[in-house]
């Protein structure tokens, strides 16, 4: 594709995820951000705009850091005899936490997740009531955000900006935050549960 339309391939098949402003539907803590820079053409941080730099460029940096470097380095063991199921417990996580920091943040990204959970929940050491409780929050926070999107994208509500739509992002932000972190550290006691019974047994 490149030898046929060259840099607009590149444009439009890769770059364009750097600078993309996808305000609408959006779940994320970037999505007011996002809304007044799709607006006005300049990043709505000051400290930013002196450096001409755009939030939605620097926004994949924390989500690449935590997906693809931290993550799998804290709960893959390598030495393992469950590597392959560490391996797909550690996609699972990566891929909530690669959704969660996104500065796009749809409902339809969740299913990248979601296919992946069976097999998550064949292995966990977490309760059925945390479980329920780390659900029903999800389910909740989400509603929250929804319940003023549709103040603002249905009724033309303009002023939830300052109450509702950036705070109902942030508290299902940081509810998957609090998920990321229960998912991790049910890895590492999972794994430390395998370690004393395969020791036992030796």
């Amino acid at each position: 594709m490149y030898l046929i339309y060259g840099q607009e391939f590149l444009d439009e098949a890769y770059l364009y995820h750097l600078v993309r402003l996808d305000h609408r539907h959006n779940f994320s803590v970037y999505n007011v951000g996002l809304y007044f820079t799709s607006f006005t053409g300049y990043s709505s941080l000051n400290f930013l705009q002196e450096h001409n730099l755009k939030i939605e460029q620097l926004a994949f940096v924390p989500q690449l850091l935590l997906s693809i470097v931290l993550i799998p380095l804290g709960v893959i063991d390598q030495n393992s005899a469950t590597l392959y199921q560490d391996l797909l417990n550690s996609f699972f996580i990566q891929t909530f936490t690669f959704i969660t920091y996104n500065k796009v943040c749809t409902s339809q990204y969740f299913i990248w997740f979601l296919c992946l959970l069976p097999n998550y929940l064949a292995s966990t050491s977490i309760s059925g009531l945390k479980g329920l409780v780390m659900v029903l929050g999800w389910v909740v926070t989400q509603g929250l955000w929804l319940f003023y999107g549709y103040k603002l994208e249905f009724l033309g509500e303009s002023g939830i900006f300052a109450y509702g739509i950036w705070s109902s992002s942030l508290v299902f932000f940081i509810w998957n935050v609090v998920v990321i972190s229960s998912l991790i550290q049910d890895q590492k006691q999972r794994r430390k549960q395998f370690h004393q019974t395969h020791h036992k047994t030796e």
